[in-house]
């Protein structure tokens, strides 16, 4: 077997994002998902060949906002691999070897340089996937635990059946915000990267305490959504605007995957952390709910909800789990 060690501004390095294409010919949306490389904090990106075929990749970051238990970390991402310890084994000790050399600890992963980008292992195969759910094989669990990696967080993507209308309380806050001067509508597909803009901003604010956090170029952040832009029907992104600032919004996309019943993806959502926006969060997405179920929608998946959120008591309310993912670390000095 042999190893390739490319540096960020090395045209070998989209090598990287043809690997699942290699490995897993028949999964597309796996393509999809890595059809670009993140620079942003990219170190290096690491190939395993076997002649003239491709083994695995992975790619190693050092974004300097990364801490684990108070401590500078590092982060390996687009790591995809043949189901084989050894191969594994050979790309993740190479990046240990190189985070050892930095003198930081700590190598998390899977994520592709930010919370922003793709991260977390989905643990089971059933039930389907849903519209922008990473179809990863699940054996990259055990690769990694193999390995030396241990979970380190848990999220859940809960199903929600059936929609329920807008309660009371609901339309009671949304009465007294509406007052206030708060203005609830949707995304302007007419002026969209200005509402995108708008968007971003109020991101930077709300996710500021979320594990792993680090802020994102806004460039990068609107060139994401842009792919998205075709896909999604703007009466599914909903914002809350007060003085001309977002300070609320919710965006879901149709799950064009399920293929039983008119299903949406709960994908994100945010509020201005000021106590006079209490209560917006549920204010708009129940009204969105509301909007769907007059559309014909019966369910919904609330996707990637980590342990310990407040998030996690609303969403698991009257839903079940579909299922788990895992974020996982280790200590690179562990056994050396």
């Amino acid at each position: 077997m042999q190893l390739i060690k490319t540096l960020p501004d090395s045209p070998e390095i989209d090598d990287i994002a043809k690997v699942p294409g290699e490995l897993f010919p028949d999964n597309i949306p796996l393509q999809m998902e890595s059809q670009y490389v993140n620079r942003l904090h990219l170190l290096h990106g690491y190939l395993l060949r076997d002649g003239g075929q491709v083994l695995g990749g992975i790619a190693l970051y050092d974004n300097p906002g990364h801490f684990l238990h108070g401590e500078r970390a590092c982060c390996a991402g687009y790591f995809h691999c043949v189901n084989d310890v050894a191969a594994a084994s050979q790309l993740i000790e190479a990046v240990k070897k190189d985070v050892a050399a930095l003198g930081i600890k700590h190598l998390i992963g899977p994520m592709n340089g930010t919370t922003w980008e793709n991260y977390r292992f989905r643990t089971s195969d059933g039930p389907p996937a849903f519209f922008l759910e990473s179809p990863h094989p699940v054996y990259y669990n055990d690769l990694f635990m193999a390995c030396g990696f241990q979970p380190i967080k848990t999220y859940y993507s809960f199903l929600v059946k059936p929609l329920r209308p807008m309660d009371e309380r609901a339309l009671k806050r949304e009465r007294e915000l509406l007052q206030k001067g708060i203005a609830i509508r949707h995304i302007n597909p007419e002026n969209y990267a200005d509402d995108m803009r708008k968007i971003y901003d109020l991101c930077l604010i709300s996710f500021k305490d979320n594990f792993l956090y680090t802020p994102y170029p806004w460039e990068a952040y609107i060139a994401k959504y842009r792919l998205l832009e075709g896909l999604n029907d703007p009466r599914m992104t909903v914002i809350a605007e007060h003085e001309g600032q977002v300070v609320g919004f919710v965006f879901m996309i149709n799950d064009y995957l399920c293929e039983d019943e008119k299903r949406v993806v709960f994908k994100t959502y945010a509020v201005h952390p000021a106590a006079k926006y209490a209560g917006l969060g549920a204010v708009i997405s129940q009204r969105l709910t509301q909007d769907l179920l007059d559309e014909g929608y019966a369910s919904a998946i609330h996707a990637y909800v980590i342990e310990g959120s407040t998030s996690l008591n609303s969403s698991s309310k009257d839903s079940e789990v579909y299922r788990t993912y895992k974020l996982y670390a280790l200590n690179v000095n562990h056994g050396a």
